[in-house]
């Protein structure tokens, strides 16, 4: 971010970073502009704001109205001001933006007003300073517009009367002049805005003013003008489709709006028509994110939820829940319904695609979401581990499952895994419990686990191997010798620490282990008795 413009002159240059130091250019071409140099120092700030985009332009205009503010607007001696003028040009090019409203939002939102000495509100200064530096018609429309999308429910009031005392002012001829995206904008906020009474929307003429927008005659152009404003529109929409469709995401929409986005099923069946293509990884982002932490999402998604809500407005379900109201979760209820709805995915498939770079489990209540949303989405079902074992390129999301796996609750997992090359500890005389054996009894689960031991992983992954030794080390032993994975490190470190108590009988079973190690792998069983007496040489 920019640094404040109030924050400029306390910024240290031994501590200033990148962005500050733009900052302070801007402030030094400001602040040194003359009549000589007035063009050269323009320019250049032009190329700066062209380079750096919004934020520049942000800081930029918050400097000047805060410079604009410690003198009067009304003064004719100002007329002359360079500042004026730069403002003035860099204010006028505001409603070309596409995010004009927001922009001259947040500029409006940090003026000082009703203090000593200032406008009396947001409204009294909008109107000093379209007068002071005699800004156009549509410059002022696109200003109150922004002033009307604030935040603050007071200063959209005052937003709404400017606008009101503005559009008194519009005339046929001037709606000709309105830049597209301006037009747009007033005719949708006046039309869906219950401050506009019906007769005020008749005297602005709103329904032909649309269709005069909608058909591209608005500006009243000759049919090789509008052919050419359909060929330049046509190129932009071909040139933005690719890169929309690359940036945006169901699980990107969730993040922004937050659990608010599954306060009921219709809203979420409303936010899913904007993604009429989903795939299995767009789902499993989606879960991916709802098995995260939620209270930095919820502080983020306050002020959105508000705006989601005025958008869908009443939903199937009843009204639109209250930020008082909506659930401080995410509602899996509707958020499997909406995807069932919409799309025809296998949700092992969806189990399958969580291996994306950015997956993690912090704790157990992701797992349980995992579970939950597979068990409501398959009508109870048990959640298949397969999907999670074998190799990953997200190892470290794979180990963050792996470690919730087996203490879980066995009735909500299916450990059968019926694939053709999976494989199973050969028990052979051993006894073992049922729920026992069908976790611990699967070769490719310890396979997995040994696989993920690297440098960077092996104390987490030994650390998943502190449960079966503890509740079933006769198991774990014969698992660890039958196992062939590509890493052995660990492999060798566990046999080492096992095996012994076996050899000098210290273990009850032992005389069911040994004979079953001979048995099945004796190879691999021989080369551990001679490291293991090598180790106690």
């Amino acid at each position: 971010k920019f640094c404040r413009p109030s924050d400029v002159r306390k910024v240290h240059v031994t501590k200033m970073d990148f962005s500050c130091c733009v900052g302070s250019h801007l402030v030094f071409l400001v602040q040194s502009l003359t009549k000589q140099n007035y063009n050269s120092n323009s320019a250049e700030i032009d190329r700066l704001l062209n380079t750096f985009g919004i934020e520049a332009t942000r800081f930029l205009l918050g400097y000047l109205l805060q410079d604009i503010q410690t003198g009067s607007l009304l003064d004719a001696s100002q007329k002359e001001n360079l500042r004026h003028r730069l403002l003035l040009q860099i204010f006028s090019r505001l409603p070309k933006e596409t995010n004009f409203a927001s922009l001259t939002s947040e500029m409006l939102d940090n003026v000082a007003v009703g203090e000593p000495g200032q406008p009396a509100n947001k409204c009294e200064f909008l109107t000093l300073l379209c007068r002071g530096l005699n800004i156009s018609l549509f410059g002022q429309l696109a200003a109150g517009l922004g002033l009307s999308h604030s935040y603050n429910t007071a200063t959209q009031k005052e937003g709404i009367q400017f606008l009101k005392n503005k559009l008194g002012e519009v005339t046929a001829n001037v709606m000709k002049t309105l830049p597209e995206n301006v037009l747009h904008h007033l005719l949708h906020f006046v039309s869906t805005t219950d401050a506009f009474t019906e007769s005020e929307r008749t005297l602005l003429n709103l329904e032909s003013l649309r269709q005069s927008l909608l058909s591209l005659t608005a500006l009243n152009a000759s049919a090789k003008e509008i052919t050419s404003m359909r060929r330049r529109r046509d190129t932009e929409v071909a040139r933005l489709v690719p890169d929309l469709g690359l940036s945006l995401s169901l699980a990107g929409a969730m993040e922004e709006l937050g659990p608010s986005a599954t306060a009921s099923k219709q809203m979420f069946i409303n936010l899913l028509d904007q993604f009429p293509a989903l795939s299995a990884t767009d789902v499993a982002m989606a879960v991916g994110l709802m098995c995260k932490p939620i209270t930095a999402a919820e502080e983020e998604a306050e002020v959105l939820q508000s705006c989601f809500l005025k958008c869908f407005g009443g939903t199937a379900d009843g009204p639109a829940p209250t930020e008082t109201t909506s659930s401080p979760a995410w509602n899996t209820d509707n958020f499997v319904s909406g995807i069932t709805e919409k799309t025809n995915i296998s949700w092992k498939e969806v189990l399958r695609c969580l291996d994306f770079p950015e997956f993690r489990l912090s704790s157990k209540a992701g797992l349980a979401t995992i579970i939950t949303l597979y068990k409501k989405a398959t009508a109870g079902e048990a959640m298949p581990v397969d999907p999670f074992l074998g190799q990953w390129r997200n190892r470290a999301g794979q180990l963050s499952v792996l470690q919730h796996l087996p203490p879980a609750p066995p009735d909500l997992l299916d450990w059968s895994n019926k694939s053709p090359m999976a494989k199973q500890v050969k028990l052979d005389n051993l006894s073992v419990p049922k729920t026992t054996a069908s976790v611990w009894g699967s070769l490719d689960l310890i396979e997995t686990l040994l696989n993920l031991a690297d440098t960077e992983h092996y104390a987490q992954v030994k650390a998943v191997f502190d449960h079966p030794i503890r509740v079933c080390v006769d198991l774990l032993l014969v698992g660890l010798m039958q196992a062939k994975p590509q890493r052995t490190e660990l492999q060798r470190d566990l046999i080492r620490l096992l095996l012994p108590s076996y050899l000098m009988g210290k273990v009850a079973s032992a005389h069911l282990v040994i004979p079953n190690l001979i048995a099945t792998c004796p190879t691999v069983f021989a080369q551990s008795l001679a490291e293991v007496g090598l180790a106690a040489d």
